[in-house]
């Protein structure tokens, strides 16, 4: 009853993770300034979209900027296809 949405979501999760995979090894081989993709890239780049996101400051509390920290140093583990909190 329920497999078959189940392995419908389970197929674009592989198909998500591997475009994540390919989207990692782009960055550290093809970009102009390649940097490894490691939890320094995360970091930065957590930051990076919490500043873009609420440039003012005004959207997230310290709450919620304390609850999504826990996720800044696991875009790298994401793109390299570990589990992680996501």
């Amino acid at each position: 009853m329920f497999s078959a949405p189940y392995s419908a979501l389970w197929s674009q999760s592989t198909a998500i993770q591997q475009k994540a995979i390919i989207l990692k090894r782009m960055i550290e081989l093809n970009h102009f300034s390649p940097r490894p993709v490691d939890d320094s890239f995360s970091i930065v780049m957590f930051n990076k979209m919490i500043r873009t996101t609420d440039p003012g400051g005004r959207l997230f509390t310290e709450a919620d900027f304390k609850a999504l920290s826990v996720y800044r140093t696991e875009l790298d583990d994401e793109l390299q296809g570990k589990a992680g909190h996501f």
